[in-house]
């Protein structure tokens, strides 16, 4: 196979792989709105409905700039203005956008706990690795969107275990980091297989 059909190869790749991360967008958005009701009902006993609204506001705002480029993204497919050279593009939007977000979310790990701080914590982790393990798959076409949300939020639970200290913390420190780097290569696993479906099913069209 020529360099030329090797190139023009993986530009069908790249499109096919990040149409279809698209496609699951309104998927998430959805599931996140989901869980950020059912955090808040959970996780406002341990902290002031002040704070937590201000923390939910902050989150709406933020998710602002990600949602219009879904949009742009959608009405540019339906005027059938994506091709193989500028697909990548709007990937590397939704990425950078998803930066600010994704810490304003994962910030839940550091809200102002009141009373029982650890059982607080507890929930707001469980909110967090919950959208984890829906974003691992669901992003599985993403590598990098996937990634940046793993090493956030789990480096915000970390971060929040290692200053609040003590036994108990500082082993729930041990227990995320395991997680992390277990999550980390099952984002790889995940990348390949999904990658190498597509590469088999576009060769065999």
């Amino acid at each position: 196979m020529s360099k030329h059909t090797d190139n023009k190869m993986q530009k069908q790749m790249e499109f096919e792989r990040i149409t279809d991360f698209f496609s699951k967008t309104k998927g998430v958005y959805s599931g996140l709105t989901l869980n950020l009701f059912i955090t808040s009902q959970l996780i406002v006993p341990y902290t002031s409905v002040k704070v937590l609204v201000y923390w939910i506001i902050t989150i709406m705002v933020l998710y602002i700039p990600r949602v219009i480029y879904t949009y742009q993204y959608f009405k540019a497919k339906k005027l059938n203005k994506l091709s193989v050279d500028n697909i990548g593009q709007w990937e590397n939007k939704i990425f950078i956008n998803s930066i600010l977000p994704f810490i304003a979310y994962s910030s839940m790990a550091f809200l102002p706990f009141e009373g029982d701080v650890r059982l607080g914590f507890l929930v707001a982790a469980l909110s967090l690795i919950t959208l984890l393990v829906g974003g691992v798959i669901i992003y599985s076409s993403s590598k990098k969107v996937a990634n940046l949300y793993l090493y956030i939020c789990l480096g915000c639970l970390i971060a929040r275990c290692l200053y609040e200290g003590g036994y108990h913390f500082y082993m729930l420190a041990v227990y995320f980091l395991i997680i992390m780097v277990f999550v980390s290569r099952l984002v790889k696993t995940k990348y390949d297989n999904y990658i190498e479906h597509i590469d088999s099913r576009l060769r065999f069209e």
